[in-house]
């Protein structure tokens, strides 16, 4: 007879049991047609913000911006170690024969190499200001990791080089359009 005591006390248990979770279930199915929320007890985490709003320059920047003498000096020393001219000219005339032009950002420089781009804002932050350098002048110029310069066969009329103001970090190289066919 113990047994059957203990089994009914069990079975009056998990009936009383069975019949609270009805009664939650009832509960909240009411709520739901009456237009109420449910009762969460684990309500469901925001997702974390992906993009910044107003984000921040995530380089660090020079003590002062570069100067356009010093963008000059930088885009000559490139370019006397990425391209070869066709017409030899001395230092003194290519820094002359230069177009150097301070843009808003890397969007309007480019515009002004006939360049569509977009960049994400935080790039755009980190660049800041930026100065266009043009050399004009056919040049063969070095392509890619590993080439050495002269393997390029093509001329290409000038080259421009773009530098941010904020770092002094080199943007970007860019050719004129091609003026004979690599043979």
């Amino acid at each position: 007879m113990g047994h059957q005591k203990r089994n009914l006390v069990l079975l009056l248990f998990i009936s009383l049991v069975l019949f609270m979770a009805l009664i939650a279930n009832a509960t909240i199915a009411m709520r739901n047609r009456q237009g109420e929320p449910p009762l969460l007890t684990n309500p469901i985490p925001e997702p974390p913000e992906v993009f910044s709003v107003d984000p921040d320059p995530t380089t660090v920047p020079l003590p002062k911006s570069l100067t356009e003498a010093e963008a000059l000096t930088l885009a000559l020393e490139l370019d006397l170690n990425t391209v070869s001219r066709v017409d030899s000219l001395s230092d003194e005339a290519l820094a002359a024969s230069a177009t150097v032009t301070l843009y808003e950002n890397r969007v309007e420089a480019d515009k002004s190499l006939g360049l569509q781009t977009w960049y994400a804002s935080e790039i755009e932050v980190d660049a800041g200001e930026v100065w266009v350098i043009t050399f004009p002048g056919a040049v063969k110029m070095a392509t890619g990791p590993g080439t050495q310069l002269g393997q390029d066969t093509r001329t290409y009329d000038g080259i421009s080089y773009k530098f941010s103001s904020r770092t002094g970090q080199l943007l970007g190289v860019t050719t004129g359009p091609p003026v004979t066919a690599g043979e």
